[in-house]
């Protein structure tokens, strides 16, 4: 005897809604995983206090299992500056972190900004209205 019969929009519409589940759960531990706003904030306000040598930060990401923190970020810096610098900011800032926060992995991305803010790095962009120029995706 054969199996149920499947029309092909009810199973579109079944994958659709999977699809929306799954989306929901990864939204959800998310939210459990990470961060609480206020260690959101102190972890900003210790990567915003090098500016200008930092020019700015973007793909914050965050999670915490028990006593343990998991904090990566891409930092933007001058596209001239030294990696020895970059390094030597990047570790002052992971320093300052670890010191509220003992237990925390730290992942920074150190990446070349040239004044040009793409989309993901306007909202954490740390020069000034001057120095800000938005470029457009594509043209990276």
């Amino acid at each position: 005897m054969p199996g149920p019969v499947f029309r092909q929009d009810d199973a579109r519409a079944l994958l659709e809604r999977q699809l929306e589940v799954q989306v929901r759960i990864a939204r959800l531990a998310q939210t459990l995983l990470s961060l609480p706003a206020e260690e959101l904030d102190l972890i900003r306000s210790h990567i915003q206090e090098f500016a200008p040598e930092v020019r700015g930060f973007h793909r914050l990401r965050t999670r915490k299992s028990g006593s343990e923190r998991f904090v990566d970020f891409h930092m933007l810096v001058d596209a001239d500056m030294s990696v020895d610098r970059s390094h030597q900011i990047s570790d002052r800032i992971m320093d300052a972190i670890k010191e509220h926060y003992p237990y925390t992995t730290l992942t920074v991305h150190i990446e070349p900004c040239h004044g040009d803010c793409l989309p993901e790095c306007v909202d954490e962009c740390l020069l000034d209205d001057d120095e800000r120029h938005v470029a457009k995706k594509e043209s990276r």
